[in-house]
């Protein structure tokens, strides 16, 4: 997802769509998780949300979040 995407899309906007998670990948272990987004504030950005993550198992902070798919449930590495 480009940048200019992801400081545009909110937790608002993906609420609108049944959206309340985001599917994160940490690039430094290849973790991946998906984190409850409903708690943030409405116009928190994708961006912020990215930002603000540390993944769980190695502490990286280079963390890529996409909105979560209603459908999948991933189970986590």
């Amino acid at each position: 997802m480009s940048h200019v995407i992801r400081s545009e899309v909110t937790v608002a906007k993906l609420a609108e769509h049944g959206i309340d998670s985001v599917d994160a990948f940490c690039e430094k272990c290849g973790n991946s998780w998906r984190a409850p987004i409903h708690i943030l504030p409405p116009a928190t950005t994708l961006a912020k949300i990215a930002a603000l993550m540390a993944c769980p198992k190695c502490g990286g902070r280079n963390v890529d979040v996409t909105p979560a798919s209603r459908e999948e449930r991933p189970t986590g590495h």
